[in-house]
């Protein structure tokens, strides 16, 4: 998938608008504000839409779960459209997802949209070059869990009890004893 992604970006790839990382969640897809947006917007260039589909036509046939980011730099915005950078990040994300389901018939359930505001960069803000590497939308390609075990909750015992031991407070009822899987996590209560 990365190598396919390349070869259908390299343009974009050569211009700086889009970059392709592995990260610590997954594949990363960078869109650059610079080749997908007007400043504050939220809507992408018409121009863009051909490399939107490129990346779509990759990603909708494979199983793996989509997150879509938005992130800003740090210089505040203040429209009357958004408030803060919080508002445009997420207005963005969320653009992006509504696009790939309603223009690409990409599947919602496969989706997930966060806005970062300036919270997430990966580049100083000191220059507007680190700025303009920031503001950007990134659209994350989760690995699949498929082949990790399920972790059964169960119910967690008062401090100093087990089920084995005597039930400290008379004026309560003991809590069952139930056995515990090896790989159980006591539950949050």
């Amino acid at each position: 998938m990365h190598r396919e992604l390349q070869a259908r970006l390299s343009n974009q790839i050569a211009q700086h608008v889009v970059a392709l990382r592995v990260g610590r969640e997954g594949l990363v897809i960078s869109l650059r504000e610079a080749g997908f947006y007007d400043s504050g917007s939220t809507t992408p260039h018409p121009g863009s839409i051909g490399s939107i589909d490129s990346i779509v036509s990759v990603l909708r046939p494979t199983p793996y779960d989509i997150r879509i980011e938005g992130h800003t730099d740090n210089v505040p915005i203040h429209t009357g459209e958004f408030a803060s950078n919080w508002e445009l990040s997420t207005a963005r994300a969320t653009h992006m997802a509504r696009l790939f389901i309603e223009h690409f018939q990409f599947e919602p359930r496969r989706l997930a949209a966060a806005g970062y505001a300036e919270y997430h960069p990966v580049s100083s803000n000191e220059s507007a070059e680190g700025r303009g590497q920031n503001r950007r939308v990134d659209i994350i390609v989760l690995p699949s869990i498929d082949g990790i075990p399920q972790i059964t909750l169960v119910p967690s015992f008062d401090a100093g009890s087990s089920p084995n031991s005597t039930h400290a407070n008379p004026s309560q009822p003991a809590p069952k004893a139930t056995s515990r899987p090896a790989n159980a996590l006591p539950t949050a209560r």
